[in-house]
Order: structure tokens, then C-alpha cells, then sequence
């Protein structure tokens, strides 16, 4: 498996796994321990990404394009960002408070196992 795989792979396992974690009342103190690993998993698995495929991209783009090139990743990693507003926005336009404290957050981060 190459090393982009894994972090794809890797970042979609912390994801969905962020949406399956026990509450507190639940599960007691693991429960934030186990948050805190799945967004440390999170945090390996795209810490290099973005800036490894700046540079793979601009290295590979014709030299009187690199910052047109360059600038693809960066806007790809704003539009995710945007995205994720967008659902959160959904969410929160269509569940009650209590439903979204209860189960609600869970649903974003579920949808994750679609990739």
C-alpha cells in the first residue's frame, strides 16, 4: 500500500472512529482519552499531506505555472474546510439541540466511512 493510501486509509479510520467513541457517561475517563488518540491519528495522517503535495505539484507543473499549480492544494484544503461547515450547518438547521448533543454530531463523522 502506498504511503498516500495509508493516509487516506488512516485519516478515515480516525474519522469514523471520532464517531463511534463512548460518551463520558459511558465510558468514563477512556472516553477522552480515546479522543484524544483518534485525533492524534488524525493529525499524523494529514500532518504531511498538505505541504508534501504543495511541493510534489509544483515540482511537477511546468515552471512558468507552479504557483497556479501550488495553488490547487490550497484551495482544496479550504473548499474541505468549507465543506465541513456546510454539513455542520445542515446539522444544526435540521436536528434539534437534542438530537444533536445526543447523536447528531455522530452522523459527520460516520459519513467518513464512505471513503
Amino acid at each position: 500500500m502506498a504511503t498516500q493510501e495509508l493516509s487516506v486509509l488512516l485519516m478515515c479510520v480516525a474519522t469514523v472512529g471520532m464517531g463511534c467513541l463512548p460518551t463520558y457517561n459511558q465510558a468514563g475517563v477512556i472516553a477522552p482519552i480515546l479522543l484524544v488518540v483518534v485525533r492524534l491519528m488524525q493529525g499524523v495522517s494529514v500532518g504531511g499531506e498538505l505541504i508534501g503535495s504543495i511541493v510534489y505539484t509544483t515540482e511537477t507543473a511546468p515552471s512558468n505555472r507552479w504557483g497556479l499549480y501550488a495553488s490547487f492544494s490550497l484551495m482544496t484544503a479550504v473548499l474541505g474546510t468549507a465543506l465541513g461547515m456546510l454539513v455542520g450547518a445542515i446539522m444544526h438547521a435540521s436536528l434539534s439541540e437534542d438530537k444533536l448533543d445526543d447523536w447528531g454530531w455522530r452522523i459527520p463523522f460516520l459519513a467518513g466511512i464512505v471513503l
